[in-house]
């Protein structure tokens, strides 16, 4: 095998797993606001961005699997 090719394809790999690690993140602040704020009669527009736009970045990876 071709040390670059094998070098690539290392690269390649570690880009995933940090793509993976990002979408867990976002799932898990997702989890975070439905399980602890939701049930506050009333959530800041700063929390409800970040829970809007963490189901934004989950749904990308859905659209492209890939990332």
């Amino acid at each position: 095998m071709n040390p670059h090719l094998f070098k690539n394809i290392l690269n390649s790999v570690q880009s995933h797993a940090y793509q993976t690690y990002m979408s867990l993140d976002k799932l898990a602040n997702v989890l975070d606001y439905i399980l602890y704020e939701s049930n506050n009669k009333f959530v800041s527009p700063k929390e409800e961005l970040n829970f809007a736009l963490s189901l934004i970045e989950i749904n990308k990876i859905k659209v492209n699997p890939l990332f």
